[in-house]
């Protein structure tokens, strides 16, 4: 991955409610201005919490918004396996499925969005990832022979506009909270990577107090 490049991730927490407002019967251009107008009480300064251009949110917005509004024929079709393979994989009866697929019952939004990031139908944009994406996202930096820790800090390091970006003390207070989380509970076999990323989280924990 270029230098120039850095990850961005988007806390969960986060990602529920922009999916929950998917959900609901509005227009994709009402759903982006709820998010993105200053004068909306849903309005979330994207560009100083997670680095994101004003193009990056809209296409990430509207990506979620598409893949709250896909049918369970739509996930099924698109992920490329059968009815019956869908069954097996989340233990789901035929029938079950079948009436879902012919909008007889309506699936749970839940359970298309568990389908959805299965079989990587969400898209957010080109290096977005959500906070549980922790395996893809370490990958992502993976590659050259170099450790995915050492990667890590040089992307931060050498990247201006995640340098000059002023975080107040919220903003300190809730990626620590995701980095606290994400060593808590991701478990990973290989102690090699365990190393890298806590010392990855370790100096971006250091690098935010110094802000």
């Amino acid at each position: 991955m270029p230098k120039s490049k850095i990850i961005r991730i988007i806390p969960d927490r986060i990602f529920y409610k922009l999916w929950k407002a998917a959900e609901e019967d509005v227009k994709v251009y009402e759903y982006i201005d709820k998010f993105t107008s200053p004068l909306s009480d849903e309005y979330i300064n994207f560009r100083k919490k997670y680095n994101l251009g004003e193009l990056q949110v809209m296409d990430m917005l509207e990506n979620i918004y598409n893949a709250a509004h896909l049918s369970m024929a739509d996930i099924i079709a698109a992920s490329g396996r059968r009815k019956a393979d869908i069954g097996y994989i989340f233990c789901i009866p035929i029938r079950t499925l079948e009436d879902w697929c012919s909008g007889k019952n309506k699936s749970p939004s839940y359970v298309r969005l568990m389908m959805i990031r299965k079989f990587n139908l969400l898209k957010l944009g080109k290096y977005i990832y959500l906070e549980s994406d922790n395996h893809t996202v370490y990958n992502a930096y993976k590659g050259d022979g170099r450790d995915a820790g050492q990667k890590i800090k040089e992307v931060i390091s050498e990247n201006k506009e995640w340098s000059s970006i002023n975080y107040s003390k919220s903003d300190k207070n809730d990626y620590m909270m995701s980095m606290k989380e994400y060593e808590q509970l991701h478990v990973h076999n290989n102690s090699r990577d365990v190393q890298n990323i806590i010392a990855a989280t370790d100096y971006l924990r250091d690098y935010i107090k110094k802000k």
